[in-house]
């Protein structure tokens, strides 16, 4: 029976970040179900977001101090693989589900200490929280308020959620060959974009894990990612009415 994905897992507000003095690692490798849970090379190039674990309509995370910094990253291989997601966004579907098709690996999540004291000790790396392998994807929905707050936005705030463009599997981590392996198999995120209210004042965070000390600059958050859990479709599913 798969495990409520949002029991063991946060909802994520995406903060774009800056990519000042970030030198990428060598010898990373990851797997995961669409890699046939077979470890490849990764190529990191950037600095993509920060990761805050956010509530959303009131409804508390579990792990507030488990954070994720995401770096796009590449893999030579192409992915083509159909999914159906499930989450608490699935009403908001013209037919209650949400399926979805991977395109291609567009990023490595991996598990962060963030503090907002920049002078304070690089904070504790979590581990209670997975790896993410992050894919490009595309689906329905139906755009809709929801209200978010979280260490940035102190107070519950109006987003606008927009239909999903980034799928994130539970991944197993290698780098030099020591692995870092998945918290849970089943618990996925699926990433909304948001459009949040004007206004907002860059600042810098502290951030550290296994790649990097460092003082980064967050921006305006762009996505809220969602716990999810997901089936593998044999191919593209039937149009409804057919």
């Amino acid at each position: 029976m798969p495990v409520n994905p949002e029991t063991v897992l946060n909802h994520y507000l995406c903060y774009p970040i800056d990519n000042d003095g970030f030198r990428p690692p060598h010898g990373v490798e990851a797997a995961d179900q669409f890699l046939n849970d077979l470890k490849r090379p990764i190529t990191i190039l950037r600095r993509d977001s920060l990761w805050i674990p956010v509530t959303k309509n009131h409804k508390k995370h579990p792990f507030p101090e488990a954070h994720l910094v995401c770096y796009v990253a590449e893999e030579p291989k192409s992915i083509r693989k159909w999914v159906r997601m499930s989450n608490q966004f699935d009403f908001e579907t013209p037919y209650g589900e949400q399926n979805m098709e991977a395109q291609k690996l567009i990023g490595l999540c991996v598990p962060t200490g963030k503090s907002l004291k920049l002078d304070d000790r690089p904070p504790p790396i979590p581990d209670n929280v997975s790896h993410f392998l992050c894919y490009s994807t595309q689906g329905v929905l139906n755009t809709f308020p929801v209200n978010l707050d979280d260490q940035i936005y102190t107070t519950p705030t109006k987003f606008t959620v927009r239909p999903p463009d980034r799928l994130c599997n539970p991944a197993d981590k290698f780098v030099d060959g020591k692995p870092s392996p998945r918290q849970n198999n089943d618990a996925h995120l699926v990433c909304y974009p948001v459009t949040p209210p004007p206004g907002f004042k860059a600042q810098k965070v502290l951030i550290h894990n296994q790649f990097e000390t460092a003082r980064v600059t967050i921006e305006q958050p762009n996505r809220l990612c969602v716990p999810s859990l997901k089936q593998l479709l044999p191919g593209p599913p039937v149009p409804h009415g057919r």
